[in-house]
């Protein structure tokens, strides 16, 4: 008689025990999703910054728009250097070459002829990485 009046209780006992482990399965796939979920702030938060910081933009200026031209003429095959408004040539003297030589690098050897902007975004989001 011992044991029928004890079944009752260790059946309800072990439904209590399958149901917390249910609930802590629960609580674990729901830790795990905000886990996943932190990075993708992180990164919402990082751009708004940079949002908020570069009101105008990044900052194109003389020297990078002749560096971008040096790289784009130096993967057309036409030298190191920029054409002005009436279409002759201007050597690269008044700055170093080192950056124009590496994004014709990169675009070269990395994107495989995708383009100079494309590789300077690969480029530009390694570096953030």
């Amino acid at each position: 008689m011992g044991k029928t009046c004890r079944a009752p209780a260790a059946r309800r006992a072990a439904a209590r025990t399958v149901g917390g482990l249910r609930n802590g399965r629960a609580a674990l796939l729901a830790r795990a999703n905000l886990i996943k979920l932190v990075p993708l702030g992180l990164g919402l938060l990082a751009g708004m910054i940079i949002w908020v910081a570069t009101p105008w933009g990044l900052g194109i200026e003389y020297d990078s728009v002749f560096y971008w031209s040096a790289a784009e003429n130096l993967l057309g095959g036409r030298g190191l250097g920029r054409l002005n408004g009436a279409g002759q040539f201007i050597p690269l003297t008044q700055f170093p070459p080192l950056y124009p030589l590496f994004m014709a690098a990169v675009a070269v050897v990395c994107i495989l002829g995708r383009g100079l902007v494309k590789s300077i975004i690969w480029v530009g989001a390694r570096a953030l990485v």
